[in-house]
This record gives C-alpha cells, structure tokens and sequence, in this order.
C-alpha cells in the first residue's frame, strides 16, 4: 500500500532540544534538592536511566516518583517543573531549541509528494516556534502530546492521529530518533518508520528496548527527503546506514 501521511516528531529531527532537554532536567534537580530530596548529579542521572531502561511512559514521573513519592511531594515538584518550562521567555524558547540544517527544504521536498503532520511530546506553544521558523505552512495536521492528552510512548497518541487524517497504519510513517518513544509504538501499531540518528539521542537504547528495525536509519531529516523523493537529491545519499527503495 502506498504511503500517504509522515508523522515527524519536533524534538530532535526538526529541533535541535538538546539545550531544552539540560536546561529542564537541571531545574527539575534544583527544584528536587530545595524540596528536600538527595537529588545529587550522579542519582538524578541514574534515576533518568533507569525510567529509559524500563519504558517508563514518563521519564518526569518516574524520576519525581523516584524522589518524592509522597502524593503531596510528586505534586509540588511537578507544578514547580511545569512551571519553569512555561515561564521561559520567547527568546529563551527560541535560544534552546534551534532549527537543524536543512530542515526547512526537508520539508519541502517531502511536502510535495506526502502529506505531513507533527507528532511529538511537547507543549502546545512549540506551534508557535514552528511558525517562527517558518515551516508550519508545511504540516497539514498537528499531534502536540498537551493538546492531544496522550503522549509517546502511548498507542493512543498515535491512534488519535491516524484517526484525525483518515489514515490507515500501513500508509503512514514515523520520524523520530528515539527507539522507545517514536519507532518502536509505531512498529507494534503497523506503520513505516524512519530512525534519525543523532549524536545526542535521548532516550531509551537499542538493548533496551529489544530488537527494533526501523525501516529507515539516516542522519538526517534532509537525507530521509532524498531517498523519499529521489528527485530531490541535489547531493550524494552518503551516509544513510540503512534503507530500503522509496514507497510506491
């Protein structure tokens, strides 16, 4: 069956969130330490990896429960996290998450043969960094995890989106970098899906979460466009770990 529809997720192929992703997890350990909570650097990290290795549905509520189990105490911390993310300013938010090369004509090339839609967990005001960036015009539809109310690793996220293009699994595909949260639901559910290998990756690894073959593995959003709408290579496809010929 021919593909139609490209889920991407936001953080990582179309972002750069690294920065984001530091800055936030180092004011939730601030923020655990002032509750009380021995928070150091060396178990805070722990705590991450361990949520990864288990497939935690929520690496934040994993690692505040690891913490502050109490209700009361989980509930603080979460409010006070929440917080900070919402109160950056526009220039921290754009500072923190910077566009990835070559993204916007990625999204181009692909917008001429597929019809594209975000996928990500993420807060509902990255809609308007997208259209700052100037490639919102390129999503026909949006899967904002705070808007939805589910979020990935959850089939539900992924089921809503299906359902709100009219789209069936095997027509659609999932771009993300992380085999936990964006390859692995999608695999299980029957859709395609595209790895962006990046040198930061967050998330649970390959060992972790068992054998997972995405279709694709490639550097890059732009080389994903390339072997995707071949006529658009305007440079070598050197560097694409693995893939197989472009959907009909």
């Amino acid at each position: 069956m021919a593909l139609r529809w490209i889920f991407i997720d936001i953080g990582g192929p179309v972002l750069d969130d690294g920065p984001l992703f530091r800055y936030l997890a180092s004011a939730l350990r601030g923020i655990l330490c002032a509750q009380g909570h021995p928070a150091t650097e060396e178990r805070f990290q722990e705590a991450m990896r361990l949520a990864w290795r288990q497939g935690a549905p929520s690496t934040l509520d994993y690692i505040v429960r690891h913490f502050a189990p109490s209700e009361e105490e989980f509930r603080r911390a979460r409010e006070a996290y929440w917080k900070v993310y919402r109160d950056l300013s526009d220039g921290e938010y754009r500072r923190l998450q910077i566009l990835r090369p070559r993204v916007r004509r990625a999204l181009e090339v692909l917008s001429t043969r597929y019809e594209l839609a975000t996928l990500s967990n993420n807060i509902v005001r990255i809609k308007d960094l997208l259209e700052e960036y100037g490639i919102a015009r390129f999503f026909s539809a949006s899967g904002i995890s705070e808007e939805v109310g589910y979020s990935k690793p959850d089939p539900r996220l992924y089921q809503h989106m299906l359902r709100e293009v009219g789209c069936r699994p095997e027509e659609a595909m999932m771009v993300g970098d992380r085999l936990d949260n964006d390859i692995l639901p999608a695999r299980k559910l029957g859709m395609m899906t595209a790895q962006v290998l990046l040198k930061d990756n967050f998330g649970a690894t390959d060992p972790a979460c068992g054998r997972v073959d995405p279709d694709f593995q490639v550097g890059s959003l732009w080389e994903l466009a390339q072997i995707l709408v071949p006529s658009s290579s305007l440079a070598s496809k050197e560097g694409v770990s693995k893939g197989k010929d472009g959907p009909s």
